[in-house]
């Protein structure tokens, strides 16, 4: 089960390096099982990868070690990262010691020393690669560990190795999956929705028949303690508790949804104007939620007509997510 406090429905998970402004992540490939890192402000995204995971942890547990293992395979192509209290090393440590190898500095006998601890680090690697591939993790961890006594070599309990590596990843996505907060769950919600559209698989035909299939498919994702529901209200469930967003919505979300199907009567310029109402109501609230969503789905209009008047940054956390039937 996730834990997820209201505290937690903002969540960034970096700074983006085009504006400055927080990226959040959004579900991404065929299947949504992958993850992006995106900009909320200009919309500049990134790719999630082990140096991307790495720099997460940290900046969440600055005291939590990591090791990151630098040898792409076939099975784990983007390498490993390993996570500890108690490391044989760190990434840190790791550069420094190729850093000062490569100084001109260091004297011949120094430079001997330096490159056997450098050598040691390797051939570490090279085993925590080898057994973690073969599904020996117990293994793995015991050489991912500061020199220690264990069941694995000396008879003594292999748990010692586990209270000192906490985990090693191998998945750019794994981390995100256990800390997927209600952002990443909206946006993954809305695209299985207008996905179900697009293929037929449903008969919504307007907004309000679209509200009751996000609602289905929102509570539908599995161990996530939410409950969201629009009704003419708009009042959002979390945690058994009712909350009203025009009233009560520090730290929490509104959103708006908009559609265009074919057989309405809309002309671009009326849903262009329904568009810029729709976000001028978040923009009246922006002091007061963590994260706005305009939600549109347009079999009419594609999407450079339909928001080509509408800004594409803000001055709060707003999400325009407009999904083509």
């Amino acid at each position: 089960m996730i834990t997820v406090e209201f505290e937690d429905v903002y969540s960034p998970v970096g700074p983006c390096g085009n504006c400055g402004k927080d990226l959040l992540l959004e579900p991404c490939g065929e299947l949504r099982r992958e993850y992006e890192a995106k900009c909320w402000a200009c919309g500049n995204s990134r790719t999630v990868d082990l140096d991307f995971q790495e720099k997460y942890v940290k900046r969440l547990y600055p005291q939590v070690q990591s090791w990151r293992i630098l040898r792409p395979s076939r099975e784990f192509p983007d390498g490993l990262l390993i996570f500890g209290d108690n490391l044989f090393t760190t990434t840190e440590k790791k550069r420094a010691i190729t850093e000062k190898l490569l100084s001109l500095k260091v004297p011949q006998s120094g430079q001997m020393k330096i490159e056997a601890a450098l050598q040691e680090i390797e051939d570490r690697e090279e085993a925590i690669d080898s057994y973690f591939r073969a599904h020996q993790i117990e293994n793995a961890y015991h050489f991912a560990a500061v020199h220690h006594k264990c069941g694995i070599i000396d008879g003594y309990s292999p748990l010692h190795c586990k209270e000192m590596v906490n985990w090693i990843s191998a998945d750019p996505n794994g981390l995100f999956v256990e800390h997927f907060n209600i952002y990443g769950l909206v946006v993954k919600a809305w695209k299985s929705c207008c996905e179900k559209i697009r293929s037929g698989k449903t008969d919504a035909q307007n907004e309000t028949e679209i509200r009751y299939l996000f609602v289905e498919i929102f509570r539908s994702l599995d161990a996530n303690p939410f409950e969201i529901w629009f009704q003419m209200e708009r009042k959002i469930y979390v945690h058994d508790q009712t909350l009203q967003p025009d009233a009560q919505i520090p730290a929490l979300l509104v959103i708006e949804i908009k559609s265009f199907f074919a057989e309405q009567e809309y002309n671009c310029s009326q849903a262009i104007s329904l568009v810029a109402d729709d976000l001028h109501k978040l923009e009246k609230y922006k002091d007061s939620f963590k994260v706005g969503f305009f939600l549109c789905f347009t079999q009419k209009f594609s999407k450079n007509r339909l928001m080509r008047k509408i800004p594409r940054s803000f001055s709060y956390p707003v999400r325009v997510v407009v999904e083509e039937g």
